[in-house]
C-alpha cells in the first residue's frame, strides 16, 4: 500500500510535504479550470449566434401569408430571393430551414431536418433553442411554434446551423484564458516556493541555533522568536531540556556523593592493609585482616546499594514494560533472606499476608529489592528484643507495610530520610544512607505512594507502600 511504503521510507522533508499539499491541488484544479473555461466559452459563443438564429426565425415568421396554403399543397411561402439570402453563409457553417404544418406537413425547407417532437408542438410566442443532429452532424436548432391568424394548424419554423463558428470562437476564448492561467500558475508556483522558504526560515534559524550549541548547554530555547505553530513544540523541548538538566545535575551530585562515600571505606582498607603489612606477630595480623574483611564488606554493601539505585533509575528512564508480580510472594522471599539477620540480632521478625491475592504490575527483582531495603532498615534500627513485621494486604489496592518497634523517626526528618546518603542525626546506625532512597525510586517506578508514620501506639515506625500500578488479565 502507498501509506505503508511512505511509512517505510522514513520521515520526509517538511518543505517537500508542504509543497506537495499546495502544488498537487493546483495541478489537479488547473485542468478543471480549463474545462470550466471551455464550457463558459461555449455559452459566450452561443449567445450572439443564437440571436442571429432567432432573428432568422422571426424573419421567416413575418413571411407567412395571411391565407393558409391549400390543403395538400407544398407551395413555398418564402420567395426565392429571400430564401437565397437566408441560406447564404460566408463561413463554412451550413444553415437549413424547415417550415411545416403541425411539425409534419413540410411547406418549405430541407426535408433532412427532423420534425419537432410532439412535446415541442406547443404554441409559444418565444423562439426556443435546442441541440440536435442533421445527417449525423451536430447542429444548433432555433424553432418557433405559432398559429397564424386564420390558420387551423400550428406552424413550426425551424432554422438549424452547424457549430463550426461556435467551436472556433469557444476554442479561441479557451486558448486565451488558458494562456493567462498558465502565466498565473507559473507566478503562483514561484510565489508558493518563495513563501514556503520564507515561512520555514524560523525553523531553519531554530535548527541552526540548536546545532550551534555546545553539548553541555541545556538552557531553554527562545520561544518568543518561534512561530505560533512551532511554539508548543519549542515549549515541549524546553520542558524536556529542563528534565534532562535536572537529571544531569542529580547524576552529578550522585556521583560526587558516591565518590565521597567510597573514600571512607577505601581509606580504611588502605590503612588496614598498611598496618597488616607492618604487623610483627600473628595475632596482630589476624586483627588487621579481620578489619580488612569488615571494610571490604562495607564497601561491597555500598556498591550493591549504588547498583540497586542505578537499576531503579535506569528502569524508570527506559520505561521498561511491566510484568505480573505477586507482591506477597516477593515480600516472602525477601523476608526469608533477612530472617538469619533477625535471629542474630534477637529481633522478633514476622511476615503476614492476607488471603486475597496481591497482584501488581512491575519488575519482580525491584519489588523484592524494595521490600528488602524496608525490612533491613527496620532491623537495623530496632533494638534487641524488639519486633519487625512485614505485612501484605491484597485485593483491588494491594498495600505493603513494614512496622517496627524502634526509636521512630521525628516528623521533621520524615521528608529527608528518602534523600540519598542522608542519615538521621543521632541514630548511631551505620550504613550508606541509600536504602530508603532505593525504596522511593522503586516505588515511583511502579506508580506507588510511599508514606511513613508512627507505629502502633505511637511507638516505632510504620512504612506503607500503596497505589501500585495494576496489570489487567490473569
Amino acid at each position: 500500500m502507498i501509506g505503508d511504503e511512505a511509512r517505510d521510507s522514513g520521515p520526509r522533508s517538511l518543505y517537500v510535504q508542504l509543497l506537495d499539499w499546495m502544488l498537487v491541488p493546483l495541478i489537479i484544479i488547473w485542468p478543471l479550470a480549463i474545462l470550466f473555461t471551455y464550457v463558459a466559452a461555449r455559452t459566450i459563443a452561443d449567445s450572439p449566434y443564437d440571436r442571429e438564429l432567432s432573428a432568422t426565425v422571426r424573419s421567416l415568421q413575418r413571411l407567412v401569408p395571411a391565407e393558409p396554403p391549400a390543403p395538400f399543397t407544398l407551395q413555398p411561402i418564402v420567395p426565392p430571393s429571400v430564401r437565397d439570402f437566408l441560406l447564404t453563409d460566408d463561413d463554412t457553417d451550413v444553415m437549413r430551414i424547415h417550415v411545416a404544418l403541425d411539425g409534419e406537413e413540410l411547406l418549405f425547407g430541407d426535408a433532412e431536418v427532423p420534425p419537432l417532437e410532439l412535446s415541442e408542438l406547443r404554441e409559444n410566442p418565444d423562439v426556443q433553442f435546442k441541440d440536435g443532429e442533421v445527417g449525423g452532424v451536430r447542429v444548433r436548432v432555433a424553432f418557433l411554434v405559432v398559429r397564424p391568424p386564420g390558420w387551423e394548424k400550428l406552424l413550426a419554423v425551424q432554422v438549424t446551423e452547424t457549430l463550426g463558428k461556435r467551436d472556433r470562437l469557444a476554442a479561441e476564448i479557451t486558448r486565451m484564458v488558458a494562456s493567462v492561467l498558465v502565466v498565473l500558475l507559473v507566478i503562483l508556483v514561484m510565489l508558493v516556493l518563495y513563501g514556503l522558504r520564507r515561512g520555514l526560515e524560523p525553523l531553519e534559524q531554530l535548527r541552526e541555533a540548536v546545532l550551534a550549541r555546545s553539548p553541555s548547554d541545556l538552557s531553554p530555547l527562545p520561544v518568543d522568536r518561534a512561530p505560533d505553530e512551532v511554539a508548543p513544540l519549542v515549549t515541549t523541548v524546553n520542558q524536556q531540556l529542563a528534565r534532562v538538566a535536572t537529571s544531569v545535575e542529580s547524576q552529578r551530585r550522585f556521583i560526587a556523593d558516591a565518590a565521597h562515600q567510597m573514600k571512607t571505606p577505601l581509606a580504611g582498607l588502605k590503612m588496614q592493609a598498611e598496618l597488616a603489612r607492618r604487623a610483627t606477630d600473628g595475632q596482630d595480623l589476624r586483627e588487621r585482616l579481620g578489619q580488612l574483611g569488615a571494610g571490604a564488606d562495607r564497601a561491597h554493601h555500598l556498591v550493591q546499594r549504588l547498583l540497586a539505585l542505578a537499576r531503579a533509575d535506569e528502569s524508570a528512564v527506559a520505561g521498561k514494560g511491566s510484568a505480573r508480580v505477586d507482591l506477597a510472594d516477593a515480600a516472602r522471599v525477601a523476608c526469608e533472606h533477612l530472617a538469619p539477620i533477625a535471629v542474630e540480632r534477637g529481633i522478633d521478625f514476622g511476615f503476614e499476608a492476607g488471603e486475597e491475592a496481591a497482584i501488581v504490575a512491575g519488575d519482580a527483582l525491584l519489588v523484592r529489592e524494595l521490600v528488602s531495603n524496608l525490612a533491613e532498615n527496620a532491623l537495623k534500627y530496632t533494638p534487641r528484643g524488639g519486633r519487625v513485621t512485614v505485612r501484605v494486604r491484597g485485593g483491588d489496592g494491594p498495600v505493603l507495610e513494614v512496622e517496627d518497634t524502634g526509636p521512630g523517626i521525628a516528623e521533621a526528618d520524615r521528608e529527608r530520610i528518602f534523600e540519598r546518603f542522608y542519615r538521621v542525626p543521632g541514630s548511631g546506625a551505620s550504613g550508606a544512607g541509600l536504602g530508603l532512597s532505593i525504596v522511593k525510586a522503586v516505588a515511583e517506578r511502579h506508580g506507588a505512594t510511599l508514606a511513613v508514620e508512627a507505629g502502633e501506639g505511637g511507638a516505632g515506625c510504620r512504612f506503607s507502600v500503596s497505589g501500585w500500578r495494576q496489570r489487567p488479565g490473569p
